[in-house]
């Protein structure tokens, strides 16, 4: 392992992945996952698993990428959009609010 991935252990379900990994040599995928740091910490991670067909045996390239700012990204994200939820529903219940006000205020003709 490479840069600041050396010292991490990799989960079961990793190596579960790259088992069915091996079955699916034809195809090329992205899995997610967790990993655990050297001092017991997990992150997200992101790896890509290939396949390299060389003449003298079979191989298999394993890129991991940490994905912790996107996972953080993507809550944030979720958050805003269950905010702008509520402030259009908000919005809306103030506007039947007014309208009903209004016309509750008017005299009948």
């Amino acid at each position: 392992m490479i840069g600041e991935f050396s010292d991490l252990t990799i989960t079961p379900s990793v190596c579960i992945l790259v088992e069915r990994r091996h079955s699916l040599a034809a195809e090329t995928g992205y899995w997610e996952s967790d990993a655990r740091r050297g001092d017991g910490t997990t992150l997200p991670i992101e790896f890509a698993a290939g396949h390299v067909d060389l003449p003298d045996a079979e191989h298999y390239v394993l890129v991991m990428r940490d994905i912790t700012f996107r996972r953080e990204a993507e809550a944030r994200d979720r958050q805003r959009q269950a905010q702008s939820v509520h402030f259009s529903r908000v919005s809306l219940a103030s506007k039947i609010a007014a309208g009903l006000a209004h016309e509750l205020s008017q005299p009948l003709r």
